[in-house]
């Protein structure tokens, strides 16, 4: 993946295959996420916005 991305200005969205490239094992992805989750409940990160179409459950279209 040869692509810079200006931060804060760009999104980048990974395939299966990009992620699956970086090589990590089930255990390291795990261990990241886990600390990252640690991180969040001590208050020192954000989590960010999440991009996605929520719709209302109970709409009723006529």
């Amino acid at each position: 993946m040869e692509h810079t991305i200006e931060i804060g200005r760009e999104i980048l969205y990974l395939t299966s295959k990009d992620v699956l490239d970086i090589g990590l094992t089930e255990e390291e992805v795990y261990n990241l996420v886990e600390g990252a989750l640690a991180e969040h409940g001590r208050k020192n990160c954000e989590m960010p916005v999440k991009i996605g179409l929520h719709p209302l459950h109970r709409l009723k279209l006529i």
